[in-house]
């Protein structure tokens, strides 16, 4: 039987000799949904008191500034962007420091993406297809940048997939990845966009270590930066 190390006073990471306090969003927020999907693996959190719920995203910043026992959890963008006034300190996962960097570079094990989407059979003269276009280049991914969110690459999208030959095939619970780029690491989410297996690879050739039943979603990230997505039915 595994067993998990609960730390519940300051005192055991050396801090202060007192109880942890923690702060949460409220129910069906963004953040709190994702913080249960990827850190809590499907697990709720439990209930808490008013006066440690926050209902909108800067409040636990609020609640951690006036409590020195507080802890709460953040997007990325929030607590670098939104805040960055250096009033709070981010935790690290297994020694991996929450930053843009390890975000990028695949070590920082909580990340997801946000996607831009058009129909394929869209006027390519139309708005939505330029702006869709333009976020692909390296112009595009600038804003994303500057914007304070995680850039994929300096060139990306439609461009760099056109000119990416590998393929992503599944077969006998296993994945194999025809390419001339190295994978980085690997993603299976079911239709409720839950991810269900993630992983830091760098072989071609990868066993699914647990059973999956019906559709799912693999997406491997390569080492040239274009990410492969495969629709299976397990």
């Amino acid at each position: 039987m595994n067993k998990q190390l609960i730390i519940l006073n300051w005192a055991a990471v050396g801090g202060l000799d007192c109880e942890m306090k923690p702060y949460v969003r409220n129910r069906n927020s963004g953040s709190q949904e994702k913080f249960e999907m990827m850190v809590m693996k499907g697990l709720a959190i439990k209930d808490f008191p008013e006066m440690q719920i926050g209902r909108t995203m800067m409040i636990p910043y609020y609640q951690i500034e006036q409590d020195t026992a507080g802890l709460a959890f953040t997007p990325f963008y929030y607590y670098k962007v939104m805040v960055g006034t250096g009033s709070t300190k981010a935790i690290g996962v297994n020694g991996v420091a929450m930053t843009k960097e390890n975000i990028i570079n695949g070590t920082y094990p909580y990340s997801s993406n946000v996607y831009t989407a058009v129909r394929s059979d869209i006027d390519k003269s139309s708005v939505a297809y330029r702006i869709f276009d333009f976020l692909t280049i390296e112009q595009g991914q600038a804003i994303v940048d500057e914007s304070g969110y995680v850039p994929l690459q300096t060139t990306t999208g439609i461009r760099a997939f056109g000119c990416e030959t590998a393929e992503l095939e599944y077969s006998n619970h296993a994945i194999n990845i025809s390419s001339s780029a190295l994978p980085q690491r690997i993603e299976i989410v079911d239709l409720s966009g839950k991810t269900v297996f993630w992983s830091v690879i760098s072989s071609r050739s990868l066993s699914i270590p647990l059973e999956l039943c019906g559709l799912h979603i693999i997406k491997v990230w390569l080492d040239n930066n274009v990410i492969l997505h495969k629709k299976i039915v397990f």
